[in-house]
């Protein structure tokens, strides 16, 4: 009796009716060539501006960090708000006393070091362990420092701290006895100073975030 191989004749049906991996259906739409082209040349008209628009916007936010700091250099004080004008064009410069979060604790020490302890603010919040919060959840209501019920390291483990660093509050208005070291104490403590167009809608009595350009540390 000749033996036949049923898993080789179902592959060689399956074989014959599905398509190649690589095949795929191609739907013709007459009249969308010019949009689809149109399409493709947006695309990388948008790739283009948003490179040249980084660029200027680079170039914008260094001379506004140089005059940023050449100012407080002369005044001795915060200039605050300014703006930096050339011509018809027109950028406002907003130093405010807010800064970038501190996500690297060995920063931390860094600016403790150079700066004093006053220059970094720790916010330290506890939070309760769920894991071993609903563990001991029958005995939780009794005082846990005198419960012989929840063990020695879950009353250790019971509260998980988080720490969050960042710059003191109204340290930007302190740069002035930095003298020629402004600079790099402004790249240390990284405010957030906010770039907005002076011109267009602004002038108009638009909505601020209408010309809002960036930030100088992002």
């Amino acid at each position: 009796m000749e033996q036949i191989d049923i898993f080789g004749e179902a592959r060689k049906k399956q074989s014959g009716t599905t398509k190649k991996k690589d095949e795929k259906e191609v739907v013709y739409v007459d009249g969308l060539e010019d949009t689809l082209l149109e399409l493709e040349n947006l695309k990388a008209q948008m790739s283009d501006l948003e490179a040249q628009l980084k660029s200027i916007s680079d170039i914008i936010k260094n001379i506004s960090k140089e005059k940023f700091v050449e100012l407080y250099q002369k005044n001795k004080i915060n200039p605050n708000t300014f703006y930096i004008k050339d011509g018809r064009g027109c950028v406002m410069v907003i130093p405010m006393d807010r800064y970038i979060t501190i996500k690297d604790e060995s920063r931390v020490d860094d600016l403790i070091e150079k700066y004093g302890e006053d220059s970094v603010t720790i916010d330290e919040k506890f939070y309760f362990n769920n894991d071993v919060l609903d563990r001991n959840m029958r005995v939780i209501q009794e005082l846990i420092s005198e419960s012989k019920d929840i063990s020695n390291d879950d009353k250790k483990n019971l509260l998980l701290p988080e720490r969050k660093f960042s710059i003191t509050k109204g340290f930007i208005d302190k740069l002035g006895r930095f003298g020629d070291e402004i600079q790099n104490v402004v790249d240390d403590i990284q405010p957030v100073i906010s770039l907005k167009d002076c011109g267009g809608k602004m002038a108009e009595g638009g909505e601020v975030a209408d010309d809002f350009i960036g930030f100088i540390y992002e």
